[in-house]
């Protein structure tokens, strides 16, 4: 029994469940039952913003490789939460794997994608597996639209906020999976 909800979700974070219950045989990530109150939602400003004022907060941005190389957040690292095939979209069976080697379970992070989605996903297994301070970027690299296009939320780009390309050395997935690609 707990003491009241705010023990119960300190429960919650506090546990890693055990791979098999994170990731299927196809290397999918199983959905969650994540509590809202167990992550942070951030606009790309205040993404900014805290990045800026913490040196130990991390931006992982979970796009495909192309999708980094083409253009992402300054400073941000890249592990894929799914690889662009031929096919379409296809889930990266090591993510949890290169975030477990390269980020400590108390280390700050902040997840993006293109728009939030992925990031959402990737948000709910990271927490899932233990890690205690991570928060999801709404609107991600390239925000929100509607079905026509035309933007509902803007993104890090659009709201012009600093941008790389191409690989940073050491902070690229190949660098980060030790050159495995999926």
């Amino acid at each position: 029994s707990f003491c009241s909800t705010t023990c119960w979700f300190d429960f919650l974070r506090q546990r890693p469940m055990p791979r098999e219950q994170l990731v299927n045989g196809k290397g999918e990530l199983i959905p969650q039952e994540i509590y809202p109150m167990s992550y942070k939602d951030l606009t790309p400003i205040e993404a900014k913003e805290l990045l800026q004022g913490d040196q130990n907060c991390v931006y992982v941005d979970v796009r495909s490789i192309p999708e980094f190389q083409n253009g992402h957040p300054v400073g941000s690292w890249n592990v894929p939460v799914m690889h662009r095939e031929a096919l379409g979209m296809v889930p990266n069976p090591d993510f949890l794997t290169v975030m477990q080697v390269h980020f400590d379970l108390e280390r700050p992070l902040i997840i993006g994608c293109q728009s939030g989605q992925r990031s959402v996903e990737a948000t709910q297994a990271l927490i899932a597996a233990g890690y205690k301070d991570v928060s999801n970027v709404r609107g991600g690299f390239g925000g929100v639209r509607d079905a026509s296009g035309a933007e509902l939320e803007k993104g890090w780009f659009s709201l012009g906020l600093p941008v790389d390309y191409g690989e940073p050395e050491g902070r690229s997935y190949s660098a980060l999976a030790g050159g495995r690609q999926g």
